[in-house]
């Protein structure tokens, strides 16, 4: 298998990737419909409002032969509320950690600092590692990383990952090994699908579909919970603060010929921060038409009557993003709208996003994602002054408020309606330039079966080679 690459330690920081899934499994799991479904915990109650008590699978054992109980659970769940822990990609995501207590073999209790209505959901966020392997510290962990997945990892690199079928594992593999090679080019990974080194070839956009399967192979397209956006920098100093400005791009931009023309019209225009079925998903907020005229009237009202020039830092090693950001750039260029895009890598977006380095840029290559919740809580403290790290690029506090609210409201549907809220109001003020709802396109060979791809979590246990 191929994939783009990140930067990859196997633990907590590294949460979200797809190919972790192989090697650890999630608490619970949601389908992209919004159902909640058993992982490591078999089922869950919401007790109080502050208590959470779930249920541990029996009978499962990591891969260095050692049981899954209660206390590996409670383990990994209060290393996210230690200083180390807490600044994870998991951390950010699972709100409110208070304690979390083994209370037998296959029961644990939670308990949060404030209600929090989607615990279980989030849930599906924190990959459960090994306590003692994890506890002989980071380095020697990511040499010999222990889970509960598919598949037991026998040599992890930087750009490669190598690994066995887990046996013993409560979810045995149908092949015997697993290779995945770090390709960051599209085309490199094509290219390596092509020529047989490898059978998946993982987001690789639609333009190569018909190549792909003249020579036999297959693409599969799998609905996302992603909005393709060009985030853009509200926060920092300069003409993108004018929200006329940052309408004008949205008017600017002809989405739905992008759609058509290259993603075959699989997908839909957006307008919001959440694709159509997200828990938050207001059906009354419309994507922005496409308006050249009203653009350009914007800008003149701005004070650019002849136009404008920003920089905009974009990575391209993601299936369309490379053409979706030219097809952004050159519709803006007709409306007086000069965009610069300076091409940084995936790692060094990471450090951008987590301060580690300053962006340079008026606006960047980032999606709105509701991953792995299906629900606008995330989107929300994500992509607004409740981020984590002081590198926000939204923080507009008249909408502060309404999101810190929807946190803790246990109320079902008070609680959509201030998502609903939110939304209209992150439209309204044109917070991102809104695209499109991504699905992701996934090359294999013809000799590739039963392959799915389920809100960003693949089937590793259930995949077939035929050959």
């Amino acid at each position: 298998v191929t994939y783009y690459g990140q930067t990859r330690t196997p633990e907590f920081s590294a949460a979200q990737m797809q190919d972790l899934l192989a090697f650890f499994d999630s608490l619970t799991y949601n389908d992209q419909e919004g159902n909640t479904n058993p992982g490591l915990v078999t089922s869950w109650e919401n007790t109080a409002p502050d208590t959470w008590i779930l249920h541990v699978r029996p009978g499962v054992k990591f891969h260095n032969g050692k049981p899954v109980t209660a206390e590996a659970i409670a383990f990994n769940i209060r290393y996210l509320m230690t200083d180390e822990g807490r600044v994870k990609s998991a951390a950010r995501q699972v709100k409110y950690l208070a304690s979390a207590t083994a209370t037998d073999d296959y029961t644990v209790v939670v308990k949060t600092k404030k209600p929090n209505p989607i615990f279980y959901k989030q849930a599906a966020i924190i990959r459960i590692v090994e306590p003692t392997a994890y506890s002989e510290g980071i380095e020697t962990f990511s040499r010999n990383p222990v889970g509960t997945g598919a598949f037991r990892v026998t040599n992890w690199a930087p750009d490669r990952i190598e690994a066995v079928a887990h046996d013993n594992g409560w979810r045995k593999p149908k092949v015997d090994a697993l290779t995945i090679i770090e390709l960051p080019e599209v085309a490199s990974r094509i290219q390596a699908l092509l020529s047989g080194q490898v059978d998946m070839a993982l987001d690789v956009g639609p333009e190569a579909i018909e190549t792909i399967e003249n020579a036999g192979g297959q693409v599969i397209v799998s609905p996302t919970h992603n909005i393709m956006t060009l985030m853009i920098n509200s926060v920092r100093e300069g003409p993108l603060q004018d929200v006329r400005i940052r309408q004008a791009m949205n008017y600017g931009v002809n989405k739905q010929v992008f759609i058509d023309t290259v993603l075959r019209g699989l997908v839909r225009a957006a307008g919001q921060p959440l694709k159509m079925g997200d828990i938050g998903y207001n059906p009354n907020v419309k994507p922005y038409p496409y308006d050249p005229e009203k653009a350009k009237q914007l800008l003149t009202e701005a004070g650019y009557p002849n136009g404008i020039k920003l920089t905009a830092e974009v990575v391209t090693s993601l299936g369309e993003f490379s053409s979706a950001q030219q097809h952004i750039a050159s519709d803006l260029a007709k409306v007086g709208i000069d965009l610069e895009l300076k091409v940084i890598t995936t790692p060094i977006l990471i450090k951008k996003i987590l301060n580690l380095q300053p962006w340079d840029g008026d606006a960047f290559s980032m999606q709105f994602e509701s991953y792995p919740t299906g629900d606008g809580g995330r989107p929300m403290d994500t992509h607004s002054c409740n981020f984590f790290f002081d590198s926000r690029w939204i923080c507009d506090k008249a909408i502060m408020p309404t999101i810190i609210a929807l946190g803790s409201e246990m109320d079902p549907q008070k609680r959509v309606a201030l998502l609903q809220e939110a939304m209209q109001y992150y439209h309204d003020n044109a917070l991102a330039l809104f695209m499109y709802e991504r699905a992701q396109f996934d090359a294999m060979s013809g000799d590739v079966k039963n392959y799915e791809l389920v809100n960003r979590a693949i089937n590793w246990h259930e995949i077939e080679l035929t050959r």
